[in-house]
Parts: C-alpha cells; structure tokens; sequence
C-alpha cells in the first residue's frame, strides 16, 4: 500500500494571479480528527487482541485441539505450529488489502480487514474439540487461523496508512505512525492481561472444557469498530485527491517493478522487528508458564508488564525521535538492539529448559 505524500511539490509553478483574478484557494487535506485517529488506532487494539489471544491460550487448545497422550511437549509444539501458520497467510493479506486500499481506499481496506478478523475469531470460539470429530477439528482450527493470518496482515499497515495520511505535516508522520504500532502491541497487552484473569478465574479443567472460548467469543466486539469506521469515517483526505489517477495502475505491479528495492527493504525490517517481538512476548509467555519447571508464577502477568515499559512507552519515545534524527537512523539503531537481546534472551533460556535424564 502506497503513502500518499501531501507535500510534493506541483508539477509547474502556479501562475501569478492578475489583480481582477479571484484568490487561489489550495485544497490541502485537512487535520486529522479526533474521531478518524481513534477509529482506526481502537480497531488496531481490538483486531490484535483477536490475533494474540491464539498464542497466549495455545497449551490449552494444544489439549482441546490435538490427540492426547502425546510424548513430551509435542501437542504444545502443534499448536504453536498452527499459530505460525497463520504468518503464512500474512504475506498473502498484505497484498490483497494494499490492493484494496489502493485502488478502492484505505477505509474500505481497514473495513475488511477487520470484518475478517471478526469472523473467524468467533467462529474459532465454536469449534468442536478433537474428542468430538477428530482430525477436522484440527483442519477447521488451521482454516480460521489462516483468515486471521490473512485479516492481520493487511490490517497494520492499512491502519498505519489511514492515520498517517490525515497528518498533513510530514514531519509528525514518526510519531502518528507509532500510535498506531503502540496500540497494536497494546491489543496484544491486553490478550495477556486476559490470559492471566482466566488462568486465575478457572481451574485448568475448566478452561479445557469451556474456558477458552470466553475469549475468542468476545473477540467479535473488533466488529463493532468495524461499523463505526463505516458509518461515521471520511475516507482518507488524500485517497480522495488522488482517486483517479490511482485507479489508472496496477499498485502490485508499480510495487514489484517501481519500487522494487523499497519493497525488499521494508519486507526486511517488518520481519526482524515481527519474528523478534513474537519470540519476546508470546513464545516466552507460553514457554515460562509450560516448560520451565518450576513453571513462572503469573508469566503472563510478567510477560504484559514487560511488554507496557519495552514496547508500548518506547514506541511513541521512538516515533519522535524519528521525527527529529529521520527514520533510517533509528531503524539501524533499533536492529542492532534487537538482534543483541534476541540472542542474549534465547542463550539464557537454555540452559533452564528441564533436560531429559540420562539412562
């Protein structure tokens, strides 16, 4: 999905009004409301919500889902594999919804997005367990988890558009765009959160039996947003300007041929900071709680305080600054410190990982 810039320069320099000639008026896209930012920054926080939960529940739908009697940890291994099955399907949503914003806008992009996510959230509540129809419980789990793979992957940088785009200033575009990736990580805060309530609020029976679905059944409120982006939401300022001349192209064909390098470039930094914070603050979550044994007393509750004072305060901390120093620097700098901690993280998680005995 292309950002529009509202501050290139015409082609050709205005000409000098005469003095009986009425007063040029330019139609520059106007501030962002109050209503339009937190539309599309409230559905972020919803439609992540409905992503994370999977990841934070995935020992009990590891039991629900997946044959018993499994040696070791290989039913929890299963399910963290459906949960990044979903990461396929993300490359796929990404590119459907940026054709969508581009050549349809970027609220009706930011519409489907959330629709798709609503859906199979809800359906993935309903699903029978394993016990009742065997290995299609398994499919049936794979094929919602793929739609939200699908929903997800257009939906950030569809929202990340959609806010950015109603700031004329280009210079604030650092900190409006960490708005959005704050709220988004902000949804996964609170799928933690919630993990942590219900793990306290049922016995582990209780969530295998019915428990689990609590969250994913109230995950349809992301529908909700939905509605009150289509109802009560201007579509972007400068889709509007722009309409026409974006209709003319193909925006998969201009990304690939065009901007090709840029695409690669942006390719590569979404997948360091995505592949390093799902590592951070779902895997860790599930592994302290599941695998560590002793297991972590409120891991989750751990992990979702981490998640407040690493990711949340030093997103926008960070949009600002790339509004003063540029985003190149900031986005090296940050690499370098997630490459460091991702490394220092795993070689200490080693060695308290419980070892099988020796014969």
């Amino acid at each position: 999905m292309q950002v529009l810039d509202s501050s290139s320069p015409p082609s050709s320099p205005p000409s000098t009004p005469r003095s009986s000639d009425s007063p040029t008026v330019v139609n520059a896209p106007p501030a962002p409301t109050i209503g339009r930012t937190l539309a599309g920054l409230s559905g972020n926080i919803l439609e992540w919500y409905d992503f994370a939960i999977f990841g934070y529940f995935s020992d009990i739908i590891s039991k629900v889902f997946f044959p018993p009697n499994q040696s070791g940890h290989a039913a929890l291994i299963e399910s963290f594999a459906v949960f990044g099955g979903a990461f396929i399907a993300r490359p796929i949503g990404g590119i459907l919804m940026g054709y969508i914003g581009d050549k349809y806008g970027r609220k009706k992009a930011l519409e489907c997005s959330i629709f798709l996510m609503a859906v199979p959230t809800f359906l993935m509540g309903c699903l029978p367990s394993y016990a009742s129809i065997g290995y299609w419980a398994i499919i049936l789990l794979i094929l919602t988890r793929l739609l939200q793979g699908m929903s997800v992957g257009g939906q950030l940088m569809a929202s990340a558009v959609f806010v950015v785009e109603g700031q004329p200033d280009k210079r604030k575009w650092g900190i409006y765009g960490s708005f959005v990736f704050a709220t988004a990580n902000c949804g996964t805060l609170i799928g933690g959160i919630v993990g942590e309530i219900m793990r306290e609020s049922f016995t582990e029976d209780e969530l295998v039996r019915y428990g689990w679905r609590i969250p994913f059944l109230s995950g349809f409120i992301v529908a909700f947003a939905g509605l009150y982006l289509k109802h009560f939401v201007e579509e972007s300022p400068l889709t509007n300007e722009n309409n026409e001349r974006i209709k003319n192209v193909n925006p998969i064909w201009e990304a690939v041929t065009t901007h090709r390098k840029s695409t690669v470039c942006v390719a590569c930094v979404a997948s360091m900071w995505s592949g390093c914070f799902y590592v951070y603050y779902v895997w860790f979550a599930a592994y302290m709680n599941s695998l560590l044994d002793p297991p972590v007393e409120h891991a989750f509750l751990v992990n979702s305080a981490a998640m407040f004072t690493g990711v949340m305060c030093f997103f926008t901390v960070c949009g600002v600054a790339s509004d003063r120093v540029g985003r190149r620097p900031m986005m090296l700098g940050e690499t370098k410190k997630y490459e460091f901690s991702l490394l220092h993280i795993l070689s200490l998680t080693h060695p308290l990982t419980p070892q099988p005995e020796e014969p």
